[in-house]
């Protein structure tokens, strides 16, 4: 019988069969209803109806309404007892497509959305297709087939207020233009007319309609949509359809060009006003523009006055930027997004016919966006994730939407808009992929990067304000998640927690925070590295200088860091000069800390010559801390090195020597980094684009491992077949005997046909554990994006693929793949049985694995009830066992023995032993109590 300290090449001779194995969710959300009633994405993009009864907006939440399964941005409306899904595919189901645009009529009757361009969705699947969706009746009509976008350009959409009539913006010809569809007739005309001057050409961006659908302002760089436009600047106009004229708005009012460019606001619905913004200094005729900032104009269609919104109450200019705005419905009213009196944009009204200003938002707000109803009292805005004094329990650190009302008597009332009408479970983060920044050797937990605050309740308060990326660690059994950033009483730091990584043993925490609170030193706002002990709270200040004090700059916080596996030894990236004496080469470098000899430059010469370039990824180290592999864009951390290119590098700490490893025997040409490297510093495994290895790259697929006690550089796996390729992810076993890899056995971009794969290094033909799923639903490409593996041969991944109706997101969250051995567990650890109860059933469990022919014993041991007469069991244990690929219940039974006899409570254990391959669970005891049921009440409370 094979036990579980068996080697790797063993095992995998003893497996029935190659199997793909189950993946089980570990990152979710602790509370799915942490929330409340608010998105888990930002949204944006708002538009709020004639009488202000209904507000649009986009999300990528997942828990706005039940059953959003796209994992995209849709458009929603906020009908004021909770929001409602607008957008769809061309079918009327859920689109796999996300939306990018909306607009709704003055009745909310009928709403315009446009889909994205997406490249990971098949074309037939509705690409920048725009519809207009009519609420009473739910019929779609398509405005648009196919509307693409120049590059770089914004989704635009304007609606009639009756929903005849629908503008937009597409390409057309190499250029960015505006079109008006005519619902009623189905014809589609071409706003942005130009007078055919040869060699004109430019892109419209910007568009907004009037009431009738007749008028359609736009911004244009093209410079022969009217005669002499000779600024050579974007400029605003308005078309008139029914006249066949265009009008150029962005002027003073003496007809004179603008100096500079102008960009669209708003155009008012009984289409008098225009409303732009402009860096020009010469459209002001009243006061002169000197203030250098963008400002905001209106402009009258009537007579061709030109006035600059942006003046205080007593007519002075701004000292900040204003950058957008809106317009009531007869342009009386002018709202503002202005930097005026603060370093955040503001929303402001102002009143162009007494000139009265009134600040809406102040504090934290960020104003984004803003769209005003026809009587100008009311305006949805967007606001950013740091706006939390808007409303109460601002939560969930994201964008949101604000309808702001204004009163006769200018009072000014706030709320927010968007929400369901009741909680909806989220146990998924909607807007952001989760990073795998790694595990322990043991997989017992988990270290991530995810955007706050949802994940970990415990911080979640004190993250609500950011969506900054945040580390944390997961238990992977529990799923139960914390924050590895704290101080050495507990307390979770109060500044930035990026990067952190394990020690190989669990018990040490290395992370990188700039919050001064974690240590006594920690005195200066800047990212440092700190070690925590997880078992005694202890903090240790890494990243000192060569006094002992605060260095002269900080840790990289985007640079992964490698810890041995006793965690006394860490390497990271810092861009410090004072960690060590003389480091003058003005540029990051790789230090090595040891607990016991400090800190040490790993990236220089062995002459000392330092780097004259920088690190250029993550680097690795080995489990006893003796080896550092990384890879690095200097040309003479070696000699002879003459390539121009990044190269990888071994370093021994033991020797303090440095050298340039995986070389072909002649330098190679391209650039060349590390995938990962083995707890035992023996195997490399590596990514190369140098044609000098194609001597070693079957399928050309750019991977390969090399041999630190040989320096032989191979292919990454063997067993390719012919037509396929070697992909990534590549991770390799902690012992070093073998690899985990993908195998493309379709390389041409044509399907999803990635399979991942094991192989060990002593045993032949890789091993099939991992499918990735093809795109059924045609949403995007599945893929997993990074790899790590414990020593029990789980995997950790992180994947992109819905494994239930709450994986909702369509990003990557992490996963733990179940290619190890597992363990075998009871379900509970007592058991109550009457006497009279004959056979009993009861079962073992495999969990956490699912890999290799497995097996235990429960072995039934005497207490006061005896084997044979109490209760029946065979005396060598009762076997259970799972084939290779399977986990969950074995059932098994055992029986009792009913004597007739008037006795109190017996008791009897059942203890897993002989365990083969797998290992023991949390619970491997169950205590049989056999109650008798043949006298009265006993005092212990059974009969």
């Amino acid at each position: 019988m094979l036990l579980r300290t068996i080697t790797s090449t063993v095992l995998i001779l003893a497996a029935t069969a190659t199997q793909a194995y189950d993946i089980r969710r570990i990152s979710a959300v602790e509370n799915p209803l942490i929330l409340g009633t608010q998105g888990n994405a930002d949204a944006s993009r708002c538009v709020i109806n004639d009488d202000a009864s209904l507000i649009g907006f986009l999300s990528g939440a997942t828990n706005l309404i039940v059953g959003d399964q796209n994992g995209k941005i849709d458009a929603f409306l906020d009908i004021g007892n909770g929001v409602t899904r607008l957008s769809r595919g061309g079918t009327g189901a859920e689109s796999p497509m996300g939306a990018a645009s909306l607009a709704v009529s003055a009745d909310g009757q009928f709403v315009v959305f446009r889909l994205e361009f997406d490249v990971d969705v098949a074309i037939s699947n509705d690409w920048d297709d725009i519809y207009r969706l009519n609420r009473n009746n739910g019929a779609l009509l398509k405005v648009a087939d196919s509307a693409q976008l120049a590059f770089g350009y914004e989704p635009q959409l304007a609606i009639s207020d009756d929903g005849r009539f629908v503008a937009y913006t597409a390409l057309d010809l190499g250029d960015n233009h505006v079109f008006r569809f005519d619902a009623q007739t189905t014809t589609t005309v071409q706003v942005d007319v130009d007078l055919g001057v040869a060699g004109q050409f430019g892109d419209a961006e910007r568009i907004a309609m009037d009431a009738t659908g007749n008028l359609i302002a736009f911004d244009s760089d093209e410079a022969d949509l009217v005669a002499s436009d000779s600024n050579g600047v974007r400029d605003v106009f308005v078309r008139d359809i029914n006249a066949g004229t265009t009008t150029r708005v962005s002027k003073r009012s003496n007809g004179a060009q603008a100096n500079d460019s102008s960009e669209l606001s708003d155009l008012s619905d009984d289409g008098t006003y225009v409303l732009f913004s402009s860096l020009a200094t010469n459209l002001d005729n009243t006061v002169p523009d000197v203030n250098g900032k963008r400002d905001l104009f209106r402009h009258n269609l009537g007579n061709g006055n030109t006035r600059r919104a942006s003046l205080d109450e007593n007519g002075a200019e701004f000292a900040y930027d204003t950058i957008d705005g809106g317009l009531s419905g007869d342009g009386q009213f002018v709202w503002l997004i202005s930097y005026r009196n603060n370093n955040r944009p503001q929303l402001w009204r102002k009143n162009m016919a007494t000139d009265a200003m009134l600040q809406v938002t102040s504090g934290n707000s960020a104003v984004s966006q803003v769209n005003v109803d026809l009587a100008g009292t009311n305006a949805c805005f967007i606001d950013s994730k740091v706006a939390v004094d808007l409303s109460a329990n601002d939560l969930n650190g994201r964008d949101d939407v604000y309808r702001a009302t204004i009163s006769p008597g200018q009072i000014v009332t706030i709320a927010r808009e968007g929400e369901a009408a009741t909680p909806i479970p989220a146990a998924v983060l909607a807007d952001a992929n989760i990073r795998l920044l790694g595990i322990d050797d043991a997989g017992d937990t988990t270290v991530v990067a995810a955007r706050p605050p949802q994940l970990d309740s415990e911080t979640f308060p004190n993250l609500a304000p950011s969506n900054n990326f945040h580390a944390y660690l997961i238990d992977t059994a529990s799923n139960a998640v914390d924050s590895p950033c704290r101080n050495a009483n507990g307390d979770h730091t109060n500044g930035s927690c990026d990067v952190a990584a394990l020690s190989g043993d669990g018990r040490y925490v290395f992370f990188v925070s700039d919050g001064i609170n974690i240590h006594p030193d920690s005195t200066v706002n800047r990212a440092e590295l700190y070690r925590r002990d997880r078992q005694t709270g202890a903090v240790t200040f890494i990243s000192r200088n060569t006094l002992g004090g605060v260095p002269d700059s900080g840790v990289d916080r985007l640079l992964s860091l490698a810890v041995s596996s006793n965690g006394n030894r860490v390497v990271f990236k810092s861009f410090a000069t004072d960690l060590v004496s003389g480091d003058t080469n003005a540029l990051s470098d790789l230090f090595l800390w040891d607990a016991v000899t400090g800190v040490r430059r790993i990236s220089q010469h062995n002459n000392g010559t330092q780097a004259n370039d920088l690190p250029y990824d993550r680097p690795y180290i080995s489990g006893d801390g003796r080896y550092v592999v990384f890879a690095h864009e200097a040309s003479n951390l070696v000699d002879g090195d003459s390539n121009g290119t990044v190269d990888l590098f071994l370093y021994d700490a033991l020797l303090s020597t440095l050298e340039r490893i995986a070389q072909p025997g002649v330098e190679t040409t391209a650039v060349s980094r590390v995938l990962d490297f083995d707890r035992n510093g023996e195997w490399l495994g590596f990514f190369s684009a140098a044609v000098e290895y194609d001597g070693n790259d079957p399928g050309d697929s750019n991977l390969f491992r090399w041999q630190r006690s040989t320096g032989q550089v191979t292919p990454i796996a063997t067993g390719l077949q012919a037509g396929e390729q070697f992909t990534q992810p590549v991770a390799l076993l902690r012992d070093g005997t073998g690899v985990y890899f993908g195998i493309d056995t379709d390389p041409l971009p044509t399907i999803a046909s990635i399979v991942l794969h094991r192989q060990f290094f002593a045993s032949g033909a890789p091993q099939p554990i991992l499918t990735i799923p093809t795109q059924a639903d045609d949403v995007q490409r599945y893929k997993v994006e990074s790899m790590f593996v414990a020593d029990d041969l789980s995997a950790y991944v992180a994947y992109n693929w819905p494994l239930n109706v709450i994986d909702n997101n369509r990003l990557d969250d992490i996963g733990k793949l179940l290619s190890g051995y597992g363990v075998a567990e009871f379900g509970t650890a007592t058991v109550d049985v009457p006497e009279n109860a004959g056979t009993v059933n009861f079962s073992v469990f495999r969990r956490e694995g699912q890999a290799y022919d497995a097996s235990v014993y429960a072995v039934p041991a005497n207490g006061t009830a005896i084997n044979g007469s109490d209760f029946n069991a065979a005396p060598t244990g009762l076997f259970a066992s799972w084939l290779d690929g399977t986990s969950g219940a074995f059932p098994s039974s055992f029986s009792i023995v009913d004597d007739s006899l008037t006795e109190p409570t017996e008791t009897f254990t059942l203890i897993l032993s002989n365990y083969s391959v797998v290992g023991p669970g949390a619970i491997t005891t169950l205590t049989v109590h056999i109650i008798d049921n043949d006298g009265p009440l006993f005092l212990d409370g059974f009969e």
